[in-house]
């Protein structure tokens, strides 16, 4: 197994995920190939509850400016150089931790900064 792909997330994250094998909604552009992968795809309702879970932390960020943890009191970690934290989206699972490979990042970072001091001196 691969995990997630590119995009996979959206029918979460847009909450989609009750309409995707709607026939009723599909239109003409999205082709036979298309309409029979969709027409195929089934969901549990753990993931049905993950998605409304997901609606939930962005309308709580769209109405806030902080996204809130389903059941939880926790509060979302601020992301910065010194507090590289951030949450781990789960069904039934949302656990705090460092970033992961954040070591890959700096590689970047001088290439970064130079374009940046660049920028300010112009």
């Amino acid at each position: 197994s691969f995990g997630p792909t590119h995009n996979d997330d959206l029918a979460f994250t847009l909450g989609y995920l009750p309409f995707i094998n709607d026939t009723s909604r599909f239109t003409p552009p999205l082709g036979e190939g298309v309409r029979k992968i969709l027409k195929g795809i089934r969901y549990t309702q753990d993931e049905l509850a993950f998605m409304k879970e997901l609606i939930g932390t962005w309308t709580s960020f769209i109405e806030t400016g902080k996204p809130s943890i389903p059941s939880s009191t926790t509060e979302w970690p601020r992301y910065s150089a010194s507090n590289p934290e951030c949450i781990y989206l789960r069904p039934h699972n949302y656990t705090r931790a460092l970033t992961p490979r954040r070591d890959i990042c700096e590689l970047w970072r001088p290439l970064l900064l130079r374009e940046t001091s660049q920028h300010n001196e112009e």
